[in-house]
């Protein structure tokens, strides 16, 4: 739980909630002030798999929080790749 005297705009992004199926597993689902994330890793990533997921995240927003939809908000798919240096 965050304290209330923490402004919004420090915390802002960050994850405060993740979720698993299993310790260490993917995909790791990330949820906080302006954020929800779902995370993989190569070898555990399929387009149509990761597609039906975030989908999923996305339902559950709507589902628990209704006025999500009036907001009008646009979901981005941002992808982090890394490699070796």
């Amino acid at each position: 739980m965050i304290p209330p005297e923490v402004p919004l705009e420090v915390i802002k992004g960050s994850p405060v909630y993740r979720f698993r199926e299993t310790s260490g597993s993917y995909p790791l689902v990330q949820v906080g002030p302006g954020l929800i994330s779902v995370n993989t890793v190569d070898n555990q990533y399929f387009w149509s798999q990761f597609r039906d997921e975030s989908n999923q995240v996305l339902n559950v927003l709507t589902d628990i929080y209704p006025k999500y939809s009036e907001l009008h908000l646009v979901p981005a798919l941002t992808y982090i790749d890394f490699f070796e240096y």
